[in-house]
């Protein structure tokens, strides 16, 4: 029986191989599975001794700098948009979060208390800035007898004939 050539398409992937007869396929002697599984444990211990990083943690900088347990499964860190992961597990970032939004609070706060006590800006009409910018662009300068005065409802105007 002769090969067969088999494409397969899944996903937008595709992957290729070659459809054969099970008597041309050869098993792997049993010297070459125990030498497959020897490299296995050699490699377990050296990630349990610390020599080589173990592929599925990670990191987090945030528990490392707080002196907390900072190896964590990858699964729980971020995946960013450029396809790696964050530096700080979901956990820190949730910390950060909270802290973040408490100070957001009471820095609300502070501000509205400070705009209490501020005097509000007097705002210019949109037909003055209008005006204004127009002299300009056409004179250069705007002389003071061509200039409208607008009123805003803020402004008071004190009568200086009554006394």
């Amino acid at each position: 029986m002769s090969d067969k050539a088999i494409v397969i398409n899944s996903n937008g992937k595709q992957a290729e191989g070659v459809v054969t007869d099970i008597s041309n396929v050869r098993m792997a002697s049993e010297t070459e599975l125990d030498n497959v599984i020897g490299e296995g444990l050699l490699e377990v211990a050296k990630i349990l001794s610390g020599e080589v990083e173990d592929p599925t943690k990670k990191k987090c900088s945030r528990c490392f700098k707080k002196g907390r347990v900072f190896m964590h499964p990858v699964d729980d860190f971020s995946l960013l948009q450029n396809g790696k992961r964050h530096s700080q597990c979901k956990v820190c970032r949730t910390e950060q979060a909270v802290a973040w939004e408490a100070k957001a609070k009471h820095r609300k706060e502070y501000h509205k208390g400070y705009q209490a006590i501020r005097k509000p800006a007097q705002r210019v009409p949109k037909a003055l800035k209008n005006f204004v910018n127009a002299m300009t662009e056409a004179e250069g300068t705007i002389q003071a007898k061509e200039a409208l005065f607008v009123a805003t409802p803020q402004t008071e105007v004190e009568d200086t004939q009554a006394t």
